[in-house]
């Protein structure tokens, strides 16, 4: 709920009741019409992206973590709002949790004091910020994540504002509930744990709110029954692992085969390497926020609130810049919501300045206007709608029959067309993680081909296509033939070709495929 100024009497509660609602319902209208105009129509950005929008609508494993809150609240999701394409529903999805956190980071701004103009207006900017932009229009994790940190926050606050059992136990809830989204959360709990201590320790040996969150935690763990129960489901369409003992399930649930990633960098690496590109991210995303954000730190009086938004910033900072991966700027988004916090809090200082008063307030909406502006081209071009695009023309030129093995991206988009959209027909079968020695096999002596994500078989004589272009010459060296289609992709036939194949497009392709006169249908 939000704060409320009621010594006034009725009628200013209600006149700052429909305010509130006056500046949800157009803080919707806004940030969720500039997300659904730039929402990715379909598959793109990455295979990651194209993983969930198969994922979430058919109930698939995904790669580790497995995100089980995640899938379960899509699939509820596709199933109620049965708009577009299941991609398009995915993607809708992220917008969805993307505007609810830029209104749950309203109303923490009025419980920090700001006006209903200020805290508007930051949390449409905060929504505008590029990145957290672009992981709300397309199907990913992180407007999810950050709704979680978001609600976690708020309800901690307003439970040190009333100390009533029942705000700590809402928020003990999300903070559980955030797990089965995404990992990384467990680097709130030292935030987390602060702020409790720092409010009111005694909590931590009242045994009936200790037993009360633990049941939580109990429940919290529910949701991991689902990459078991879909493990051992034959009908489950894809298996990105298999997941069917508890050590497995550990392993699965902690990210076991991203340990190597994690904390992989030395402190000179992390200090000379890591931090100058944080930095870079960091005024890219947080430039016009910064000047307040410092305001904001000196002038909010609670410090036991600054230090836990200090906490969460470098909980997530630590864990982003020890992680090898290449896509690592979107676990930036956290810190850059306690610096929208901040700054929101500090404008609200300067407008109460005597300075400041001379100031007009609407002029803070000139912020997220700016941003919308500035950042609109980076969120379209970074979106990637055109990534997807090659996959489904090979779809569409082997659609009477083919094997193709790709490369693990261009193997997401694939099974996005081949099981969400269902674009090809049953003679068409994709592999990706294929040894050179099963693809001579199947090709020059004609065996068939387990696909183990799918649980099935590809029946022997198809035509093969593959994207992978690093295996033309070690498939050469196995004595096949090799030639390109079109850019991208080759197709393997026993040496020699039987046929030369005509330039690209999609008449060539079908071309292709009738020369060969291999093409049959799978039974």
């Amino acid at each position: 709920m939000d704060i409320a100024n009621t010594t006034g009497g009725g009628a200013s509660s209600e006149t700052g009741l429909l305010r509130g609602l006056i500046a949800q319902v157009s803080l919707i209208l806004v940030v969720g019409g500039v997300y659904v105009q730039t929402l990715l129509p379909g598959s793109g950005h990455s295979h990651d992206t194209a993983e969930a929008q198969f994922s979430v609508p058919l109930l698939c494993l995904t790669h580790p973590t497995g995100y089980p809150s995640y899938l379960l609240l899509g699939h509820a999701f596709s199933r109620l709002v049965p708009l577009g394409t299941p991609a398009y529903r995915t993607n809708l999805l992220s917008a969805v949790f993307g505007v609810l956190a830029c209104l749950v980071v309203r109303r923490l701004l009025r419980r920090l004091g700001a006006r209903e103009l200020v805290a508007w207006a930051f949390a449409a900017a905060f929504g505008l910020t590029p990145t957290f932009w672009r992981f709300s229009v397309v199907a990913e994790v992180y407007s999810l994540n950050l709704l979680f940190v978001a609600l976690i926050s708020d309800w901690l606050l307003k439970w040190r504002r009333s100390l009533r059992d029942r705000d700590l136990l809402i928020a003990c809830a999300c903070y559980v509930a955030s797990f089965g989204n995404h990992l990384t959360m467990i680097t709130l709990l030292p935030a987390f744990v602060f702020f409790v201590v720092a409010t009111h320790w005694r909590v931590l040996v009242e045994w009936r709110l200790v037993c009360a969150v633990g049941c939580m935690i109990l429940l919290g763990l529910v949701p991991y029954a689902y990459p078991v129960v879909r493990s051992l489901d034959p009908d489950t369409p894809y298996l990105a692992y298999s997941v069917t003992s508890l050590g497995e399930l550990w392993d699965y649930a902690t990210g076991a085969v991203f340990r190597e990633e994690m904390f992989a960098f030395t402190v000179s690496q992390t200090v000379f390497e890591r931090v100058p590109m944080f930095a870079r991210f960091f005024w890219h995303e947080c430039a016009p926020f910064i000047p307040l954000a410092v305001v904001g730190l000196v002038a909010l009086a609670d410090r036991i609130t600054v230090v836990y938004l200090g906490l969460v910033f470098l909980g997530h900072l630590v864990f982003a810049l020890g992680y090898a991966i290449g896509d690592v700027d979107n676990y930036f988004i956290p810190p850059y919501f306690t610096i929208a916090v901040l700054a929101g809090v500090g404008l609200e200082r300067v407008l109460s300045s005597r300075a400041g008063r001379r100031v007009p307030a609407v002029l803070c909406l000139s912020l997220p206007l700016a941003l919308a502006v500035q950042h609109r081209p980076e969120v379209e071009r970074l979106k990637g709608s055109e990534k997807a695009e090659p996959m489904r023309q090979l779809l569409e030129d082997s659609r009477d029959g083919a094997l193709i093995i790709a490369g693990y991206n261009d193997y997401m988009y694939l099974l996005y067309f081949t099981l969400a959209e269902r674009l090809s027909g049953p003679s068409v079968f994709v592999g990706c993680e294929i040894e050179v020695a099963d693809i001579v096999a199947y090709v020059r002596d004609d065996r068939p081909l387990y696909l183990v994500p799918l649980r099935k078989w590809a029946p022997p004589g198809l035509p093969v296509y593959s994207t992978r272009l690093g295996l033309r010459r070690e498939l050469k060296a196995a004595g096949l033939g090799v030639q390109m289609v079109k850019p991208g992709v080759f197709r393997i036939e026993r040496y020699p070709l039987t046929a030369p194949v005509a330039a690209h497009g999609t008449t060539a392709a079908r071309a292709s495929l009738a020369a060969s006169g291999q093409t049959k249908s799978a039974r």
